[in-house]
């Protein structure tokens, strides 16, 4: 179930980065309640098409995130957060400040997650 709301996070996440990045040559939205972007709006499929295209063209993302652990087997929820970094093809990174010494990696093969009970911190 975390899994699913994490990836769901970041679908959102690249959701809103594609909305507010106008892809190259793309018109620029008008003032709101305007109809300047009435005639580029088309159906929902040409949208779905212009999403694309600005998904496509982002090459990396890098974010700061905070997520809330809350379940039945912890006595309060536990908030955690972090670094996360993606670059096209497959990879992702997570770096946890809160708790520190968490990390988790994927380089579109494999996965790696490791946690360090009691992280080393600079002298």
């Amino acid at each position: 179930m975390r899994a699913i709301r994490a990836c769901q996070r970041i679908g959102a996440l690249l959701g809103a980065l594609a909305c507010a990045t106008p892809a190259a040559g793309a018109p620029a939205p008008g003032p709101a309640g305007s109809d300047a972007g009435a005639k580029s709006s088309g159906s929902a499929a040409s949208a779905a098409r212009r999403l694309e295209e600005r998904l496509t063209a982002v090459k990396a993302v890098e974010a700061e995130f905070v997520q809330t652990l809350d379940t039945p087997a912890l006595a309060e929820p536990q908030e955690e957060a972090g670094r996360l970094y993606l670059e096209r093809p497959g990879k992702m990174r997570w770096e946890y400040a809160r708790p520190a010494g968490k990390l988790a990696l994927a380089d579109g093969k494999d996965r790696r997650f490791s946690e360090r009970r009691n992280p080393i911190t600079p002298a």
